[in-house]
């Protein structure tokens, strides 16, 4: 029996992000493998229906009790991959996610094997597939006789995204692993950079988005301009600096009315409020807060948007871009990280990594008349180039072959 276990940070067990990401592939897993086992290290109290070859086990949820944790702090694990990553340790949070991630390898290592014994698993048809290169996806490559496989986004390709990624085990897990497969070019090529020994096992395979609800309404009101957003409210994601920018443009720009629609919460938001409390009279924000995937679905599918802004300092390749082309609205966005590969000018626009409101007036002043003749070119590309449904199903069939 071919069986998948895929490990995911919570899906199906809650979470309104990760769901986005994965809910397009379960089927086509199910549809390639004989039994799918879902495996989230976090459990948030959610239960999405699943294909009936599918199952969900906490095997791996929950958090390593504190003592635990103590304990393996001091164990030769840590003391081993503090010296194989010395170079790459700077600073306080660099030591203490070092020491995280190699306590909870363990931990989860041997959960892992747990599962694979307790399910009576067959080494030659089983394959791990981890969505995220995390702690789970190197603990996978350390169980002798099984095959792993991982995804490859942002955070857990970038270090400046927050989270301590730990070379020397990261090298280890790539030796093992038949593929990690990378959302971006730019993640890839960042990774050979990197890994310059693992470049054959490194491969870009996108993610896409969904199937839209239609086109967005191509018509919005004559005399207004109207701008969507829709992420995460931490530093990643620079909102506040967005709002900053577009307080900018609408200053400068008296005949114009703004709409800013803004879709998210998170810590920063406090100073997201903050920023809009006062704006020019012909700026209107939104504030609409986390919406679950479907209805920012709802939301492309009703209401006029003219353009979807996105200003992080660091980026995989955000689905949020391919949900807007997707629906036939321009993207404008940051060039970072493989955001040039989805915003390119035949659908929108890129503004630079850390864009001065100068820039942010100079490109939406350009960009503004153009926007409703690159509507159709965004949806075109979307179509050609990021619809799920076939990238899913190539990826799944790719990953049955690997049993083979």
């Amino acid at each position: 029996m071919a069986t998948l276990i895929f490990i995911t940070t919570s899906f199906p067990l809650g979470g309104i992000t990760e769901s986005t990401f994965i809910r397009p592939e379960i089927e086509a897993l199910c549809s390639r493998f004989d039994r799918v086992v879902l495996v989230p290290v976090t459990d948030e109290g959610g239960a999405e229906a699943l294909p009936s070859n599918a199952v969900v086990t906490r095997a791996l949820a929950g958090r390593l009790p504190l003592w635990k944790r103590l304990k393996g702090m001091f164990s030769l694990n840590v003391a081993r991959l503090l010296l194989a990553d010395r170079r790459y340790i700077r600073s306080l949070k660099d030591l203490r996610g070092a020491i995280a991630v190699a306590v909870y390898t363990a931990f989860y290592r041997e959960r892992l094997s747990g599962l694979i014994e307790d399910l009576h698993l067959d080494p030659a048809e089983t394959l791990v597939y981890n969505f995220w290169f995390t702690a789970p996806a190197i603990a996978a490559t350390e169980i002798e006789g099984i095959r792993s496989v991982s995804r490859a986004h942002g955070h857990d390709i970038y270090p400046e995204q927050g989270i301590y990624l730990s070379h020397s085990l990261r090298d280890a897990a790539l030796a093992k692993m038949l593929g990690v497969y990378t959302a971006s070019e730019a993640g890839k090529e960042y990774m050979h950079k990197h890994y310059p020994d693992r470049t054959a096992k490194i491969v870009t395979r996108r993610l896409g988005s969904r199937d839209p609800e239609g086109l967005n309404p191509g018509e919005g009101r004559p005399d207004e301009t109207t701008l969507l957003c829709v992420a995460r409210t931490e530093a990643v994601k620079r909102v506040p600096m967005m709002c900053q920018l577009l307080k900018s443009w609408a200053a400068s720009r008296p005949d114009l009315n703004i709409r800013f629609i803004y879709v998210g919460d998170g810590s920063m938001m406090p100073m997201v409020r903050e920023t809009v409390a006062e704006t020019p009279s012909n700026l209107t924000v939104e504030i609409l807060g986390a919406l679950d995937n479907s209805e920012v679905h709802r939301l492309l599918a009703t209401r006029h948007v003219d353009a979807v802004l996105l200003t992080s300092f660091s980026e995989g390749a955000p689905v949020i871009l391919l949900e807007s082309l997707s629906y036939g609205v321009p993207v404008i966005a940051t060039a970072v990280g493989g955001v040039p590969e989805i915003a390119t000018a035949e659908v929108g626009a890129l503004l630079s990594p850390t864009p001065s409101a100068e820039e942010f007036i100079a490109v939406m002043n350009r960009e503004l008349p153009l926007l409703a003749g690159k509507r159709q070119a965004a949806r075109h590309r979307w179509e050609t180039e990021f619809r799920a449904s076939r990238l899913r199903e190539d990826f799944a069939r790719d990953l049955r072959a690997l049993l083979s």
